[in-house]
């Protein structure tokens, strides 16, 4: 513990906490010191051949009017970085107090709305994107900055993806020229990122979550009722992820595009990666639940990655050209 320990805080309240570890003043009080003790057990301060173990020594020493001046500077040295390292071992946990109050009062509300479910079915249904709104106040505000949140999280990972794809595939094609490709890539990336992120926070906080709530009140199974809640957002925030991504590749690329290009190819992206996220937040959903571990990204990941090809093998082509045809047919009735 005293090796790699930490004590995780409210976010507000880690500056003072460490300000107050580092306050040599607050080590007149006895549960200071016997912080510092324990620290000084498991690696005491050799200064002039004396081994000092407990604060109060060490501090005895430093004051002490017969010991050298250069041991005195080295013990308050020593009881410096002593107060540093306590300090250091305070961390945020991520929440602030007004947080926590928001939360608290969330949990109430879902309790005394919902008295006939039981604590499992209320933890598979209140998504993590529904406690992230909540804590941030819930209501417009809160459904706001929830989706912030997650559409910057969605353009740094869209971002980073893309890059390192395109920078394989420039590695593995030899071309000399990387520099525009790669900017290109990581624009589209995070664009689209950003986009489906936040469109997939708003409809699985909102609309995703409520339908698994109702799921569950008419007695379907907790599991296949979080998928279906989860599939719902994933539906939303593929569809407008892989349109945004292929929207703006065509918009970037050196081609010149017509209208009916981008409308086959926006509605083709628009169907594989529905489905295929759709899936995946489904899949994961009614594995894991609402709480989902790093674990379950990395296999949501995978399956919509993976399922966007094969839904795209599948059904792209005939999509594309259908529309193309639709598109086509009026202009070529009008000669």
């Amino acid at each position: 513990m005293l090796r790699n320990g930490y004590i995780s805080v409210n976010a507000d309240d880690v500056k003072p906490f460490q300000d107050a570890l580092r306050d040599a003043n607050n080590y007149r009080k006895q549960a200071y010191r016997e912080i510092a003790d324990r620290f000084l057990e498991h690696e005491p301060v050799r200064l002039n051949g004396t081994v000092y173990r407990t604060y109060e020594a060490l501090e005895n020493a430093r004051r002490s009017t017969g010991t050298p001046g250069p041991v005195r500077q080295r013990a308050d040295n020593a009881l410096r970085a002593l107060r540093e390292k306590i300090a250091s071992r305070v961390q945020s946990n991520g929440l602030t107090t007004q947080h926590l109050i928001h939360l608290e009062r969330f949990r109430q509300q879902v309790a005394t709305a919902n008295p006939r479910m039981t604590p499992a079915q209320i933890d598979r249904w209140v998504f993590p994107e529904l406690l992230m709104v909540a804590r941030h106040g819930g209501g417009v505000r809160g459904h706001a900055v929830s989706a912030a949140i997650a559409g910057g999280r969605g353009a740094a990972g869209g971002a980073v993806v893309s890059v390192l794809f395109e920078f394989g595939h420039i590695v593995y094609e030899k071309r000399p020229d990387f520099i525009v490709p790669v900017l290109k890539a990581g624009a589209t990336g995070g664009t689209s990122g950003l986009v489906g992120g936040a469109t997939q926070n708003l409809v699985t906080s909102k609309a995703g979550s409520e339908l698994s709530r109702k799921l569950m009140g008419q007695g379907m199974n907790t599991r296949w009722a979080t998928g279906a809640g989860r599939a719902m957002g994933g539906f939303a925030g593929g569809a407008v992820a892989a349109s945004v991504f292929t929207l703006a590749s065509l918009a970037l690329d050196d081609e010149e595009h017509s209208r009916t290009d981008y409308v086959a190819t926006g509605t083709r992206a628009f169907i594989s990666g529905s489905l295929s996220s759709a899936v995946a937040a489904g899949l994961v959903g009614a594995l894991w639940g609402s709480e989902v571990p790093l674990l379950g990204n990395a296999v949501g990941f995978i399956v919509g990655f993976a399922g966007y090809y094969v839904v795209d093998a599948l059904t792209g082509e005939q999509v594309e050209q259908g529309v193309r045809r639709a598109l086509d047919r009026p202009s070529r009735g009008g000669r």
